[in-house]
């Protein structure tokens, strides 16, 4: 009896085990604690998000504009040129106007004689005096000894600074591109270009001496041949 009840049971033992799938895993207690495993895997994604998301800010970053020294160097005509720097145009103390700078700017690189050269001035030292800023960004030429003349050597070209008694009472004070020839202090001189506006300065006496700003070019052969 015995020997019948012993093949029965290993019968139904090997039974039980057959029915258990041979890649299941056996489970397992867990502590609570966050798999690290897990956590890499969900790092790894928040990562590539960060790294995309940075890319893409950098990506859509707005570009620089052009500053307007540059924008005005881009125009192919005084005409052009004035009009663009004439809203910076104003008068000024012991120092140029931000449309001063940015005519010079330009005519360093452009100007050219005719440019500033007219067969009639279109404005008077008069006008400027009565309203300065109806007469910005017009053309006038003065004629006379040259006061004062100095050359700063700028990244756009060497340009002349200096004042010239015109008609024996006006003072015009020149912003001077292109060629000077041998043009120096107490010589006679004419001056041809745009003007800025009233500018008022410190003479040698320490007074205020008044002047008016002009950016332009000297008649001389060197200039004209361009």
């Amino acid at each position: 009896m015995k020997a019948m009840i012993l093949p029965v049971v290993l019968g139904a033992l090997t039974i039980a085990g057959c029915g258990k799938k041979p890649d299941e895993a056996p489970a397992t207690m867990t502590s609570g604690k966050p798999s690290t495993t897990a956590s890499a895997a969900t790092a790894k994604p928040t990562a590539m998000a960060t790294a995309t998301a940075t890319t893409s800010a950098s990506a859509a970053a707005p570009v620089k504009p052009p500053s307007k020294g540059d924008q005005i160097e881009a125009l192919d005509s005084v005409e052009r040129a004035i009009a663009f720097a004439k809203s910076d145009m104003s008068d000024a103390v012991d120092t140029e106007s931000p449309g001063e700078t940015l005519l010079g700017r330009w005519a360093s690189k452009k100007m050219k004689f005719n440019d500033v050269e007219v067969a009639k001035d279109e404005t008077s030292f008069d006008a400027i005096e009565k309203d300065a800023g109806a007469e910005r960004g017009k053309r006038l030429c003065v004629k006379g000894p040259i006061a004062k003349i100095e050359v700063a050597h700028t990244d756009a070209g060497d340009v002349g600074t200096g004042s010239l008694l015109a008609g024996g009472k006006h003072v015009a004070y020149f912003k001077a591109v292109g060629d000077r020839g041998d043009l120096a202090a107490k010589k006679a001189a004419r001056f041809c270009g745009v003007v800025i506006g009233k500018y008022d300065y410190k003479n040698a006496s320490r007074e205020t001496s008044h002047a008016v700003a002009i950016v332009g070019m000297f008649d001389t052969p060197g200039n004209k041949k361009k």
